[in-house]
C-alpha cells in the first residue's frame, strides 16, 4: 500500500488512484446553478443577461415526493428492521448500543448521523465513517465516510471498503465500536415479513 495525503488532507492509497478518490467525488458532485428569477441582477449587468431557473416538476397529488431505497424493507408497521449492532466498549458512550438498519449508517458526532458518538470530541460531526448492510448478498462493510478523520478496523486504518465480520472493533477517535451483526448467512427479516391479504 503506497498511502498519500492529498492537498486537501485526504488519505488514499496511490497503488490504485492516480488522484485522491475523495477530492474526485467532491468535484463530480459540483453543480452550478443560476441566479434566482426574483433575485438582483449583479452591479453593471442588465436584466437581459440574467438567467432563469427551470420550473420545479410537479408531483401527482398521491406522489409523497420522498425516495426510497430499491431494497429498503419494512416489516409491514412502516419500520426499518434492524440488521445488526454497533456496541461502544471503549470511550464516552461505554456500554451504549446503536441499532444498524439495511443500507448506508453514516458515523458522527451530530444529531442528525444515524449513529450519534457523544461526548468524542475526535470524531468528526457529520460522517466519519459509514457502515452498510448490502441486502442482496447480506453482507456488511465499513468504509470512510466524507470527512477528514482516520478510522480503524481491528487496529487497520480504512482507506476503502472493508467486509465487516462480527465481533470487529471500528475505532473513532477515542471510541471502540464492536460489530454484532444480526442479518446474515443464518437470519433474514425477509422469512418474517407480512404476507399480502
Amino acid at each position: 500500500m503506497n498511502l498519500q495525503k492529498c492537498e486537501n488532507g485526504h488519505f488514499f492509497d496511490a497503488d490504485k488512484y492516480q488522484i485522491c478518490p475523495h477530492c474526485q467525488k467532491l468535484d463530480d458532485d459540483v453543480k452550478t446553478v443560476g441566479r434566482m428569477e426574483n433575485e438582483a441582477p449583479a452591479f453593471g449587468q442588465g436584466i437581459s443577461s440574467m438567467p432563469t431557473m427551470p420550473q420545479a416538476p410537479s408531483f401527482a397529488p398521491d406522489d409523497d415526493a420522498k425516495t426510497v431505497g430499491i431494497f429498503q424493507s419494512t416489516l409491514g408497521t412502516g419500520t426499518q428492521p434492524v440488521v445488526g449492532w454497533l456496541v461502544c466498549v471503549q470511550g464516552a458512550c461505554q456500554g451504549q448500543s446503536f441499532q444498524l438498519k439495511e443500507g448506508k449508517n453514516f458515523l458522527g458526532r451530530g444529531e442528525d448521523m444515524d449513529v450519534v458518538i457523544r461526548g468524542d470530541m475526535a470524531v468528526a460531526r457529520r460522517r466519519h465513517a459509514c457502515v452498510i448492510f448490502e441486502p442482496r448478498a447480506s453482507v456488511f462493510y465499513a468504509q470512510p465516510g466524507e470527512s477528514h478523520e482516520l478510522f480503524y478496523l481491528n487496529n487497520n486504518v480504512v482507506l476503502s471498503s472493508e467486509i465487516l465480520k462480527s465481533h470487529d472493533v471500528i475505532t473513532l477517535g477515542e471510541t471502540d465500536l464492536l460489530f454484532v451483526p444480526l442479518c446474515g448467512a443464518d437470519f433474514s427479516w425477509d422469512q418474517y415479513k407480512k404476507k399480502e391479504a
